[in-house]
């Protein structure tokens, strides 16, 4: 249903940024699991209100991010190699 793929979607991206934050601002692994416990509490009403949203209502715009991601690609020292 729905409402499963969304709450793994968030859990996925939440877990994703907080493993990036261990390499990127040295969190501890305690600390990242207490963020993601707390970014978890939060996941019902964000989830409810993304529910409601229409397709036209949905999206995201940040080509700063698009940017970086193209210049990471070719950097002489990258911080995350896939």
């Amino acid at each position: 249903p729905q409402s499963a793929v969304m709450a793994a979607v968030f859990y996925s991206s939440t877990a994703g940024m907080l493993a990036a934050a261990m390499k990127l601002v040295r969190i501890g692994q305690n600390t990242a699991q207490s963020l993601l416990s707390e970014a978890l509490t939060l996941a019902p009403p964000m989830l409810k209100s993304a529910a409601a949203l229409t397709l036209s209502e949905t999206g995201s715009f940040n080509p700063w991010l698009d940017i970086a991601a193209a210049r990471h690609e070719t950097a002489d020292g990258r911080l995350f190699i896939s």
